[in-house]
């Protein structure tokens, strides 16, 4: 024991691992010599820092660690992008905005575009989305379980193959029963000037279902088919047809030969080129 300034401090003797002492034959009854201090070897077999080492040593009852002490836990601040808080935060912000901005006027407000850059949560998306698409006003209450009553549309078939192949690791939007297609089905039974082609559509009511009530997503589906999408899955092509042309002539300027290729050697129309993006 040390005294110092009435403080007592105890020396304690560091443990030094010794060299491991020769090995000697399996069937010699000679003991191994120990090490100078009389506490048995370790060295080779055991690291440095190991609790056995320490224990042998003498130092204490209580073996350290091997991995040392764990890390602190370091919690999100407000305001980071992956921390709760901050997560939080952009959701009573939604719901603030949502509750204040009428859905007529979301789309031009410039607090919900910034809001829409910075993400929305998945808690708050599907009541987003229908905020922005007006959703509510289109809808009519018990109309989309009289549309799942009527007669399979003549594309059924082919909305049961694209709902297997787009959302394979989603079991309730794949059988016939299932809510997607029970989705498209109704929504081509209202607007019969759908045609229905490509899974585009497939995938786009998909994903409102997995975070939406199938009522719900039928009517937000509904006003996005309004909105920006219907003219493009018309009977009527018109748009289509200026689609194409404008990406033809955009392909001519940049590479002709493959415009050429195209349009005169193989004889595509332009519609046919832009129809399955």
């Amino acid at each position: 024991m040390v005294h110092a300034q009435n403080v007592e401090f105890e020396l304690i003797r560091p443990a030094i691992v010794q060299a491991p002492s020769p090995r000697t034959s399996e069937d010699s009854n000679v003991p191994s010599p120990l090490p100078l201090d009389g506490r048995p070897s370790f060295g080779g077999f055991l690291r440095a820092d190991s609790p056995a080492v320490s224990m042998a040593s003498g130092q204490g009852s209580v073996p350290r660690s091997p991995i040392g002490e764990p890390p602190p836990i370091i919690r999100g601040k407000p305001g980071e992008p992956d921390s709760i808080e901050a997560h939080r935060t952009r959701e009573l912000k939604w719901m603030s905005l949502i509750s204040q901005v009428p859905a007529s006027q979301a789309r031009k407000n410039k607090k919900i575009k910034k809001l829409i850059m910075e993400g929305v949560p998945s808690s708050v998306r599907y009541l987003v989305w229908a905020h922005l698409t007006d959703s509510k006003a289109r809808g009519m209450p018990g109309i989309y379980v009289q549309l799942g009553k009527r007669e399979r549309v003549q594309a059924f078939q082919a909305i049961e193959r694209d709902a297997q192949k787009c959302y394979p690791d989603q079991p309730q939007l794949q059988t016939s029963q299932g809510t997607l297609v029970a989705l498209l089905q109704s929504y081509l039974t209202m607007v019969p000037d759908i045609h229905y082609e490509t899974a585009g559509l497939a995938y786009i009511a998909g994903r409102l279902l997995i975070l939406a009530p199938d009522e719900d997503a039928f009517w937000i589906f509904t006003s996005l088919m309004d909105l920006y999408l219907r003219p493009w899955f018309s009977v009527n092509t018109s748009q289509m047809e200026v689609d194409g042309s404008l990406f033809s002539k955009a392909l001519e300027a940049n590479d002709p030969p493959v415009a050429k290729k195209l349009y005169v050697d193989l004889g595509i129309s332009q519609t046919a080129v832009c129809r399955p993006w």
